[in-house]
């Protein structure tokens, strides 16, 4: 699972941590070659283990004070605002508390309505499922047997996420979701809704 966050300010997009959710057990650890992997992933990805590769009320509340921590150290005064869906982890009154005493300001995007309103679904996830598809795809054409090498996933989908969310500035799409100050740049679809 990846925990990708978006961002209206080009400056802190780069050093926002992307988040995977390795599918292990709680108590398993990943195997040396898939944690060297990881490790070379390096900046801004970062593998959690012991999830079962699925979003907790306390996977929430550790992402959201890891967020707070990268923004606050990029801007102190920065206020944080963070569009959600109704998932049953951010409306959990632990959640909700958490992120009120960190300060965040959370807004709840209405059920059914994430493909018009959450930037992330509008714009960002078709396109990085095709990247990493096409990358998966072209491996397995110039592999002789036609299957792919033992955990390269890890490099598609990081080579996929640093081109498609952490090196672009995503201002624009934010505003055209209302997300933004500047509501004449609205898209159509959302201003006829």
């Amino acid at each position: 699972t990846l925990v990708a966050v978006i961002t209206n300010e080009p400056g802190l997009q780069p050093v926002l941590p992307q988040v995977v959710l390795a599918r292990y057990s709680q108590h398993a650890v990943p195997p040396i070659w898939l944690q060297h992997l990881y490790h070379d992933s390096s900046f801004p990805f970062e593998f959690w283990h012991g999830t079962a590769g699925g979003m907790t009320v306390e996977l929430f509340m550790r992402w959201c004070t890891r967020i707070r921590s990268v923004i606050h150290s990029f801007n102190n005064d920065a206020w944080i605002v963070l569009i959600l869906d109704c998932h049953s982890v951010h409306l959990d009154i632990r959640s909700v508390t958490h992120l009120s005493r960190l300060g965040i300001i959370p807004v709840f995007v209405p059920g059914k309505l994430t493909w018009l309103l959450q930037a992330l679904d509008v714009y960002v996830f078709a396109e990085l499922r095709a990247n990493i598809r096409r990358r998966e795809a072209t491996e397995r054409l110039q592999a002789a047997n036609g299957l792919p090498v033992r955990g390269s996933w890890v490099e598609h989908v990081t080579r996929a996420v640093r081109s498609i969310i952490v090196n672009r500035d995503w201002s624009a799409e934010l505003e055209k979701v209302g997300a933004g100050l500047d509501h004449g740049t609205l898209r159509s679809a959302s201003r006829d809704y």
